[in-house]
């Protein structure tokens, strides 16, 4: 003997099953021509940014110091790469960049003219 409610069960079911492809293929098609407009809106998003990036770039990479008031020198050619120590473990910049990425925060502490600003 089978109760009122099986039979309903019973065809929801049936049903759900008989969808369920068409509905994943639909699901599937949608997600696909999202990821394509995501696609598509983030290379404008850089294109449309790359002249601003470039003169950015420009601008922040030289620096007028104590030694060459007058004329901006190219930051790349004057850094001195800085060294770290956490626990124990000596770290270069690169390293402590990485620490960074991974826990989400630090401090750097450190005495005057040691390097915090620029790294």
């Amino acid at each position: 003997m089978t109760d009122a409610t099986s039979l309903p069960v019973a065809a929801g079911v049936a049903a759900a099953k008989a969808v369920a492809p068409q509905v994943l293929t639909l699901l599937q098609k949608a997600f696909e021509k999202s990821a394509r407009k995501i696609g598509y809106s983030l290379s404008n998003l850089c294109a449309s940014y790359e002249d601003h990036l470039k003169a950015t770039y420009t601008r922040c990479g030289a620096i007028k110091t104590i030694l060459h008031p007058d004329e901006p020198v190219d930051l790349l050619s004057i850094y001195v790469q800085t060294k770290f120590k956490c626990q124990q473990r000596n770290l270069d910049d690169f390293a402590v960049i990485d620490e960074i990425r991974r826990k989400k925060r630090a401090v750097i502490c450190g005495t005057a003219g040691g390097g915090k600003l620029f790294f």
